[in-house]
């Protein structure tokens, strides 16, 4: 999906800069990389999303790099450890924490003795255009959904009697279930604590995106990739970790600062992170990306 839509975006707010294309990258294509590399044509732009790049050596990369215009790795979730150390121009991450941590894995690459190449870019992840259809009905009262896998949320009990959820784990539940958001005001995004490992999957903010595109606020916890990063430190509706207390707490405040001052700041937040990951403001972060390419 990713891909798809960010070719949609470049498309549509720079097709006076580039033609853009979508190849396919099939497992049985990666066993003739030299006759894949040889048929390209010169000065290209090159983004691989996520497992397009995966099964290439640096060296091939650095094959097709000599007549490419720039060649960028788009990892979106990806572990660190996939990581091409060289024969790109770019690595990008859908996310601030994923960003340090690939710079992180980066540098101590480079201490080690080990050549490296490429910038790294953010781009962060947008929210899947099929918001762009939905028609909104907030109520005037809180209204709480939490929309993906169950699975994925840190809640309890008591909230649970309290929140609405609708499964989007899977593309059948998700168009299933995304013309429903139109009716809420808040999303539920708080999500369990992750290890502390520099070699794990680092996760663009996706639920809140989504809640921005929906006009809604978003409770959410400093666990959470890029929420901090993304709302600030001190965002009204950012709880400081997952316990039960922590939770039911954050929750009864939500309900008691509704439409007031909190609620007001908060919903100031959400739609500036609106504006930075629309459509054309995640274009333009890839257009930033690939012009800095000397």
């Amino acid at each position: 999906m990713r891909i798809n839509q960010l070719a949609a975006h470049m498309r549509r707010f720079h097709a006076e800069d580039y033609d853009t294309r979508v190849a396919y990258v099939s497992r049985a294509q990666k066993l003739w990389v030299k006759a894949w590399v040889a048929a390209q044509p010169k000065g290209s732009v090159y983004v691989f999303s996520k497992y397009a790049a995966l099964g290439w050596e640096p060296e091939d990369f650095e094959r097709l790099r000599r007549k490419s215009r720039a060649i960028l790795v788009d990892y979106v979730d990806l572990g660190v450890k996939y990581m091409i150390p060289h024969g790109v121009d770019g690595h990008i991450a859908t996310s601030h924490i994923g960003a340090h941590m690939l710079q992180k894995h980066q540098d101590a690459l480079k201490a080690a003795g080990q050549t490296v190449s490429g910038d790294i870019h953010v781009v962060l992840h947008n929210y899947d255009a099929a918001l762009d259809r939905i028609t909104f009905t907030p109520p005037d009262h809180l209204s709480v959904v939490f929309f993906g896998s169950p699975a994925a949320a840190a809640t309890t009990p008591e909230i649970l009697r309290q929140l609405t959820v609708l499964e989007a784990g899977l593309k059948p539940s998700f168009d299933r279930n995304v013309g429903k958001l139109g009716a809420f005001n808040c999303h539920y995004c708080v999500r369990p604590a992750m290890p502390q490992e520099d070699d794990r999957s680092f996760r663009p903010f996706t639920k809140g995106i989504t809640a921005a595109a929906c006009n809604s606020v978003i409770i959410t916890n400093r666990q959470t990739d890029d929420a901090v990063e993304l709302l600030g430190e001190d965002y009204p509706y950012m709880l400081p970790d997952t316990s039960e207390k922590t939770l039911n707490d954050g929750f009864g405040f939500l309900k008691e600062s509704f439409d007031g001052p909190p609620w007001h700041d908060a919903m100031e937040r959400v739609m500036v992170l609106k504006q930075k990951t629309s459509h054309k403001g995640i274009a333009a972060q890839l257009h930033s990306a690939i012009q800095s390419v000397n």
